[in-house]
């Protein structure tokens, strides 16, 4: 398995780059990797960000070093997570929040005003 991002020990920097991340920059990174807009469940676009707005997802795992390493409890693991609902009929989908960040941090450094 390849390493993610986060893997090598800059989470806290991607992190602080998540709290720079707008409304307007969640919608980008949306349409930068071809996210559809549209409810899976009722069709609909009309979205809010859950609060807070980056939560921490806990997934219950038997196998929780196999997943995510051996800082894990036993019988769990957490993940920082930004939530959507629909607005209409209350559907909810996650977004791995260090993505988000590190998505933010490389655009900033493409523009060449990294934080």
């Amino acid at each position: 398995m390849q390493p993610r991002p986060w893997d090598v020990g800059n989470d806290s920097e991607i992190l602080v780059a998540l709290g720079r991340v707008s409304i307007a920059d969640l919608s980008q990174y949306m349409r930068e990797k071809g996210v559809k807009s549209d409810c899976a469940s009722c069709g609909r676009n009309d979205w809010a960000i859950v609060p807070p707005a980056v939560g921490i997802l806990t997934i219950p795992s038997s196998t929780p070093q196999a997943l995510a390493g051996p800082t894990v409890s036993p019988s769990n693991f957490g993940a920082p997570a930004v939530c959507l609902e629909c607005n209409h009929c209350g559907f909810m989908r996650m977004y791995n929040a260090l993505q988000i960040g590190l998505w933010k941090l490389d655009s900033e450094r493409k523009a060449g005003n990294g934080k």
